[in-house]
């Protein structure tokens, strides 16, 4: 049980959803600790193959950090280990051996963006899901990893417009950019994720499991290391049951 937080599973799909709606679902250094804790909990689920993550209410995803606390930080001591937490939080999300969908249904401001970017796959309501990162209009900037992971996704020229002025777009400029991987209407937003996430809760969760670690690897790796994990990986997987099994030629 959670104070901020409701989590479900059904199917082998985890409904993961963030409930601070007055104050726009923003990300408070409680709410850091819960989803640590939660997707601690999900990684060591057997029940769990794929996790979908949202916001209540249909206005925000995210709101972003918790301002006030943010306000209080008196030492660059204490802001570090304030942005130190939130990445190793986001990290967990991140490198979690099953998918996280973010389904984002709303704004996702500042935190809250970087915490959708630490998602594997991002799906956005197409008419109220706008981004934003507005830590510069603050005197800041991304703390939670997201000037690392925002370059990678969408390539330098793009991060910087979007860090430098702070500006908000929506979910078709997001997509323009590879911010998002699609969009859905309102009222399939989430069906469009259930959607997907059954699609991969099928598959064999060792294949997934090193899709994402050669996938994950390739961000910090030469492509030649990347490669020879990628081989190592295949290695182990051809020869495993689940692979046998699936790779006998179906009889007519």
């Amino acid at each position: 049980m959670y104070k901020n937080l409701v989590v479900a599973v059904k199917n082998k799909i985890a409904e993961v959803t963030i409930t601070r709606p007055n104050h726009g679902n923003d990300i408070s250094t409680d709410v850091l600790t819960e989803l640590a804790d939660c997707f601690d909990n999900l990684e060591r689920n057997i029940d769990v193959a794929v996790v979908i993550l949202t916001g209540e209410g249909s206005r925000f995803f995210g709101k972003g950090a918790h301002i006030p606390e943010l306000a209080n930080i008196d030492s660059a001591t204490a802001g570090k280990e304030q942005s130190a937490r939130g990445q190793a939080t986001f990290n967990k999300i991140a490198d979690l051996s099953k998918p996280v969908i973010a389904a984002v249904n709303g704004f996702a401001m500042g935190g809250s963006c970087e915490l959708a970017l630490a998602c594997h796959i991002r799906i956005a309501d197409a008419d109220k899901a706008k981004f934003s990162f507005p830590e510069i209009t603050l005197g800041i900037i991304p703390g939670y990893g997201g000037t690392q992971r925002l370059t990678r996704l969408v390539g330098t020229g793009n991060a910087l417009e979007l860090m430098l002025t702070g500006a908000i777009i929506d979910a078709k400029r997001a997509q323009e950019m590879g911010l998002v991987n699609s969009t859905a209407a309102s009222s399939n937003l989430l069906s469009k994720c259930k959607k997907m996430a059954k699609m991969i809760a099928n598959m064999d969760p060792s294949a997934v499991k090193g899709v994402l670690k050669a996938v994950g690897g390739s961000l910090s790796m030469t492509p030649a290391e990347g490669q020879k994990l990628e081989a190592e990986l295949f290695g182990e997987l051809v020869i495993s049951d689940a692979a046998k099994k699936r790779l006998q030629p179906k009889l007519l």
